[in-house]
């Protein structure tokens, strides 16, 4: 008899064992959340932040919710404040269908959070369809790619968004929030436009002076002239003017310190047309070196994905030269 009696509490005892395993974290998160309370009275909110968190964790309810907002309230953390006030509200209702002790939980949660409203703002992403396991980082804090179009509570500034996706470059933006006020952003992934629209490398040769940028026209024609007649009117004054100044000097090796006489006349004449020609080709000169100058820098450029006009190239065969002329 007391065998059967012995196997009779150990099945009793196996029988209950699991449910009260099951109570004993919801114990310990009504413990928790008592102390939570006390902590919060003495005014202590980061001792009572910790232990109302873990008791969310142990036994999850918009109360324990409830006090998590009102202790980041009061230690300034405002957004993060106003984002659980309103997480209790939504808890707090749905449970309110079958308990209406949770509609007062979500009206004092709907209550304190009216105040802090104006002094948050709301930023919503959008997110195109990605891979799985892309990730958004909200100033570093990390969300799912389900948080594509949910308003999220920050506080009001400049943040810092970043998307990494799985088999692609992560890509950031900065956003401003402004208190008050819903923030939409499109992270979108940007669209790869395949390679012909990438941007084409620049030449080989480094930088490409404007004198060589000019495309083929009718200016470029008339800044090659102008070049030719520039180069045509110095080599002419050089000519003139040795050719004036060999003749005057002879003269006056002739002529002596007095006037020359009237059989020297001829070449007197000479010399003042060579003058007037060494002259005027210096200001032909120096008028068409201006112009080139001016043509080479307002002249129309080459807009174009094609290599620059010359480049300077060394490889295997040497230094050499290459382009169009």
């Amino acid at each position: 008899m007391a065998r059967r009696s012995t196997v009779l509490l150990l099945m009793l005892l196996t029988a209950y064992a699991p449910q009260a395993a099951a109570q004993q974290p919801r114990a310990l998160g009504e413990q928790r959340y008592l102390r939570g309370l006390a902590l919060y009275d003495a005014r202590q909110y980061s001792e009572s932040l910790d232990e109302l968190r873990a008791s969310y964790e142990l036994r999850p309810s918009p109360n324990s919710r409830l006090y998590i907002a009102r202790a980041l309230r009061e230690l300034g953390r405002i957004a993060e404040a106003a984002s659980e006030f309103e997480t209790t509200v939504l808890e707090a209702r749905e449970l309110a269908a079958t308990d209406a002790r949770y509609r007062a939980t979500a009206d004092a949660a709907q209550r304190e959070l009216a105040p802090l409203e104006p002094r948050v703002g709301r930023l919503v992403i959008a997110l195109a369809a990605s891979p799985r396991g892309t990730r958004v980082f909200l100033d570093e804090v990390a969300f799912p790619a389900s948080v594509s179009g949910l308003p999220l509570v920050v506080s009001p500034g400049n943040h810092t968004l970043r998307v990494e996706a799985p088999g692609a470059p992560p890509y950031a933006r900065d956003v401003v929030v402004e208190a008050g006020a819903t923030a939409r952003v499109d992270l979108s992934p940007p669209v790869s436009q395949g390679p012909a629209a990438l941007t084409p490398p620049p030449a080989r040769g480094g930088a490409v002076g404007p004198w060589l940028r000019h495309g083929r026209g009718p200016l470029r024609a008339v800044t090659f002239v102008t070049a030719a007649v520039g180069v045509a009117s110095w080599v002419s004054f050089g000519v003139a003017g040795a050719m004036g100044l060999a003749n005057w000097d002879a003269l006056r090796v002739r002529c002596g310190a007095g006037p020359c006489p009237a059989s020297e006349r001829a070449a007197v004449q000479a010399g003042r047309t060579q003058q007037t020609i060494a002259n005027v080709s210096l200001a032909i000169g120096l008028t068409a070196a201006v112009g080139t100058v001016v043509l080479l820098i307002v002249g129309p450029r080459v807009e174009s994905s094609a290599p620059a006009a010359t480049s300077l190239t060394f490889d295997a065969s040497g230094l050499s030269l290459r382009g169009n002329f």
